[in-house]
């Protein structure tokens, strides 16, 4: 999978109401969530408990990037809304298999550069 299979894979599962922002503003929302990725934290979670907390405070991380966009009131709203989805479709994938996990390191390293 390439990064560019990673932004269609998320846009195919996320709910109707993706269809409410662009789809460009979904792939910044999926690189900025692939370029933030809590890999090492991840790693180190023993239970859904732990992966919850982890991925509520990536979660809020990424509202709080969009919130620094200064997109009007309802615009943040939807794109709030969607990064929960973003969040949980990618980590649910990098739950799925280890080549995943190392396809997110390489994925950051580049976003890094």
């Amino acid at each position: 999978m390439t990064h560019s299979e990673m932004r269609d894979y998320v846009y195919a599962r996320l709910p109707l109401r993706k269809h409410l922002v662009p789809r460009e503003s979904i792939d910044e929302l999926v690189d900025q969530a692939i370029a933030n990725w809590p890999s090492e934290v991840l790693t180190q979670c023993r239970g859904d408990d732990d992966y919850a907390e982890v991925m509520q405070a990536n979660v809020g991380s990424l509202r709080r990037r969009i919130r620094a966009n200064d997109y009007g009131f309802l615009w943040t709203l939807l794109l709030s809304a969607l990064a929960s989805a973003v969040i949980e479709l990618i980590l649910r994938w990098w739950l799925e298999r280890r080549a995943n996990r190392v396809l997110m390191l390489v994925w950051r390293q580049e976003a890094v550069k």
